[in-house]
């Protein structure tokens, strides 16, 4: 069982998995305190329009989604949708 660990890439792979446990929970706790949530699962769903758009043209995921992520950020911080309001909430203690 424990010969798996002398293995260079399941050993790079554990110390990623650590890292990034590491990180995500940081930024996490983050974004649940500022109240974040909702901004952030809509730059994820705003991401996979850039998926979309990126497979529909043919092009590569890597050139497709960072360009897209950030415009529909810009775009959605306008206001400009129709109907749009500003969601307020308490502000935080």
């Amino acid at each position: 069982m424990l010969s798996i660990l002398s293995y260079t890439f399941f050993q790079y792979a554990l110390l990623g998995a650590l890292l990034s446990s590491l990180l995500c929970a940081c930024v996490g706790s983050y974004v649940v305190t500022r109240r974040l949530v909702i901004a952030g699962g809509g730059m994820a769903h705003a991401s996979l329009g850039g998926v979309g758009m990126g497979a529909f043209f043919g092009f590569s995921l890597p050139c497709s989604v960072p360009p897209h992520s950030p415009w529909s950020a810009g775009w959605a911080s306008t206001g400009s949708v129709v109907g749009a309001t500003s969601v307020r909430t308490a502000p935080s203690p």
